[in-house]
């Protein structure tokens, strides 16, 4: 009995040595494969990003050809796409303000076209932008020596979203006022698919709810709105939901 032990102990040892190195050798490829994109991107990306009097040419075209074919694959790969985006907009004609208005703008679509692994996967993604967004509005000038060159112009958008005394955070509470919309559509839609997408996305961006109370409180009635099968997965998440964002109700920043 014990010699059996031993003599499997000593197969699991092996195996695991033969898998730690092969973890090794396909590490040391990627790191290769890695540093060759790097040095490409670095050497092409300007001429990628072109100037341009409207720089939503350059988002679309990035959100829809780049990251939406790869984001929704798997979470490392929705992961992957964050920091695909903050490398490649360093330091070229790249408005992260504007690519986040553009997701915003599609994502009443997209909430529709999905599946719900991939709203999951995409939420995973968007979620990464507005923490990065939020690191900046509370501490622009660290944020601004981590990422000198990195576009974040007010003014490129500000026509776009109809601001007026246009700044950073009355940008960004105009952006979750439009999410807030967009899933609320989707929430109160006969369409069981695209209530479940919604549900499934809002959980994903649950620490950014509450900011507003008008958001907060539009949220919470289109959910207990739902009439869908008590047991169903569906209504598990949304009581989970409104549990968390009644929870964070006293941090909203402006209750309006």
């Amino acid at each position: 009995m014990d010699t059996l032990k031993i003599k499997n102990d000593s197969k699991e040892a092996n195996r695991i040595k033969v898998s730690i190195l092969k973890l090794n050798k396909d590490c040391l490829i990627q790191e290769k494969k890695v540093k060759i994109i790097l040095n490409f991107s670095k050497r092409h990306k300007r001429a990628w990003f072109k100037e341009t009097l409207n720089p939503g040419i350059n988002s679309r075209a990035i959100f829809f050809k780049c990251i939406i074919p790869r984001c929704c694959i798997s979470d490392i790969e929705a992961k992957y796409c964050f920091h695909f985006i903050l490398f490649m907009i360093n330091g070229s004609a790249f408005n992260l303000l504007s690519f986040v208005w553009e997701i915003i703008q599609s994502l009443y679509l997209l909430i529709c076209s999905f599946t719900t692994a991939e709203t999951r996967r995409f939420g995973k993604f968007f979620l990464e932008l507005l923490i990065f967004l939020e690191s900046r509005k509370k501490n622009q000038q660290t944020f601004d020596s981590f990422f000198p060159n990195l576009s974040m112009e007010i003014l490129d958008i500000g026509y776009l979203v109809e601001i007026k005394n246009c700044n950073f955070s009355s940008v960004l509470r105009v952006f979750r006022q439009v999410i807030t919309y967009h899933l609320v559509s989707n929430i109160i839609s006969r369409n069981e698919q695209r209530q479940k997408n919604s549900i499934v996305f809002l959980h994903q961006l649950i620490n950014q709810y509450p900011r507003l109370k008008i958001n907060h409180t539009r949220l919470i009635r289109a959910i207990k709105s739902l009439t869908i099968n008590p047991k169903s997965s569906t209504e598990i998440l949304s009581r989970r939901v409104m549990v968390i964002l009644d929870e964070r109700f006293n941090r909203y920043t402006v209750k309006k």
